[in-house]
């Protein structure tokens, strides 16, 4: 039988990648294929992967941003309001002490009469309530 095929086999060591027998040309043809295949396929793919990282940073920072004025925003919103409190607080406190001192100078100065009412009179039955 003769071949009618024009290309040759080429032996190949057992163990490797070809044992089947390509020939030469299929081999080289091969190579240049899977070069080939890398730039029109991996180039893309690594472009892409990089745009993709690329929004995914500058949405992450933007999103931050917006969080952070956010916080800000209630943060102040929510110092005001306990300030507005605690100015409640404190005009309250004074209305307080106002009444306690007119209260208390009253009391003091009612006991104060008692015990020299007493000291003076000495007498034991007087007794010093404050009203």
């Amino acid at each position: 039988m003769a071949s009618t095929s024009n290309i040759r086999s080429v032996a190949v060591p057992p163990g490797t990648a070809a044992t089947w027998r390509q020939p030469a040309a299929q081999i080289v043809a091969s190579k240049k294929c899977v070069a080939s295949r890398e730039f029109s396929v991996a180039v893309p793919v690594m472009l892409v992967f990089s745009l993709f990282v690329f929004v995914f940073v500058k949405a992450n920072r933007w999103e931050q941003e917006e969080s952070l004025v956010e916080f800000r925003a209630q943060s102040r919103q929510m110092a005001n309001h306990i300030q507005t409190r605690f100015e409640e607080q404190e005009f309250l406190l004074e209305q307080i002490e106002g009444f306690l001192s007119h209260e208390l100078g009253k009391a003091v100065t009612h006991c104060a009469t008692c015990l020299l009412d007493r000291w003076l009179n000495q007498s034991e039955t007087s007794p010093c309530v404050v009203a």
